[in-house]
């Protein structure tokens, strides 16, 4: 929900960049293009899940106590 100029660029600058257009959605994407929204998300997690390799860990580093 950014100028699609900016986004561009920062698709770009990224090593694994990668830019989706919800068509139609204007600033309300889950409520007005819920599915395809729903297939990008899936795509993109199914994509990171395979890419960290079986058993691999995909989200953030586990933190310890905080102290």
């Amino acid at each position: 929900m950014v100028p699609q100029e900016w986004a561009k660029e920062v698709t770009r600058l990224l090593p694994a960049g990668r830019l989706a257009v919800v068509e139609e959605s204007g600033h309300m994407v889950p409520y007005r293009q819920a599915h395809p929204l729903a297939g990008l998300v899936t795509g993109f997690l199914a994509h990171e899940c395979v890419a960290a390799g079986a058993g691999g860990r995909t989200g953030p580093p586990e933190q310890g106590p905080a102290g």
